[in-house]
């Protein structure tokens, strides 16, 4: 009955683990790492398959050893994904006490076929290191052939508010992009932005953006995702261009998915945008313009900050007609209107 308790926990183990590897290789995080710790989580559910059907006390100790090496080492994987920035909050919580227990359980189980001594030798002569004392009484297994390589952080975000994150595009983001924003033509009906034919063409989207303000940084639009704190979620995108290097001004821009309308989340996405490009960026103004059959987004404007400064009068050619636009802008010293 024990033995099939620690199964089932290694089992759920390893099903977190297989959910996590795809998730956070797509993020940008190093596959070889994520081979490791899901070869780790595999590892530990087959020895202890084994461990339930050996025939012997000696097979039946050295199966939970190692699995119990291989917890351990899981273990610490897990903190390096913490400690590098990649799993983090309740998601984190969660497999660090999954892992915990199985730990624990195995330590238990481990020691009390320990006493019976039979098999120790024969582990040892394996190549397995018998501990001493009540606080190392484990056999630890030989190291695995292949340890995961160091973990580098994920590309830090530009900025973030109470409840998002405004971090660089990543390809593993075009899934997101696409249905979420990309893929609706109402949400993108006032903006200069063309709807998306497929995830594919989202993907190409972020690589041109991405090289685009690469090239020419100082003249070509900057794009960030908009991201759910919470759910770690792409709801939106937000961009600048600098219009004017010698007078340090810039236009800004925000796209927010439908189904987040109505929550305050472009007030608060523009707000800080704006204390980022002013605060950090040094730039003494920042404008935007909506277009005047869209008002409920110069309403954003307001609530951000920004002073309305007139009516470009059909200045712009898009999807085949002439845009008249409200014009709103905030500078350095109004930054306290957006605080």
């Amino acid at each position: 009955m024990q033995g099939n308790i620690f199964l089932e926990k290694a089992v759920a183990f390893h099903k977190r683990v297989e959910k996590m590897h795809p998730y956070f290789v797509g993020k940008g995080c190093d596959k070889a790492f994520m081979d490791c710790l899901l070869e780790s989580a595999n590892w530990i559910e087959q020895n202890l398959r084994l461990a339930n059907g050996a025939h012997d006390r000696y097979e039946f100790l050295k199966k939970q050893t190692a699995a119990l090496n291989r917890a351990r080492e899981s273990e610490s994987l897990i903190e390096q994904l913490r400690s590098s920035g990649w799993l983090t909050g309740k998601m984190f919580d969660s497999i660090r006490l999954d892992i915990g227990h199985i730990n624990a359980l195995l330590i238990k189980a481990v020691r009390t076929t320990e006493r019976n001594n039979r098999g120790l030798e024969q582990l040892a002569g394996e190549g397995y290191r018998v501990g001493k004392g009540s606080n190392d009484s484990m056999i630890h297994c030989p190291p695995p052939p292949k340890p995961a390589p160091p973990l580098q952080a994920p590309a830090p975000p530009l900025c973030e508010s109470p409840r998002l994150l405004l971090r660089p595009l990543q390809a593993s983001d075009a899934g997101e992009l696409y249905g979420n924003l990309l893929s609706d033509a109402e949400v993108l009906q006032y903006t200069h932005i063309e709807p998306a034919a497929s995830v594919t063409e989202a993907a190409e989207r972020i690589g041109l953006w991405a090289a685009a303000a690469e090239e020419e940084p100082e003249s070509q639009w900057h794009y960030y995702g908009i991201v759910l704190k919470d759910t770690e979620e792409l709801i939106g995108i937000v961009n600048y261009c600098v219009t004017d290097s010698a007078a340090k001004s810039a236009e800004a821009g925000y796209y927010l998915g439908k189904g987040w309308w109505g929550r305050g989340y472009a007030t608060e996405v523009l707000r800080r945008l704006i204390a980022y490009l002013i605060a950090d960026a040094g730039l003494q103004r920042v404008w935007a313009c909506h277009n005047v059959r869209n008002p409920r987004s110069g309403e954003v404007m307001k609530r951000a900050g920004m002073q309305y400064e007139g009516t470009l009068r059909r200045w712009r050619y898009r999807k085949g007609e002439y845009i008249t636009s409200h014009l709103y802008a905030i500078l350095a010293d109004d930054l306290g209107n957006c605080t």
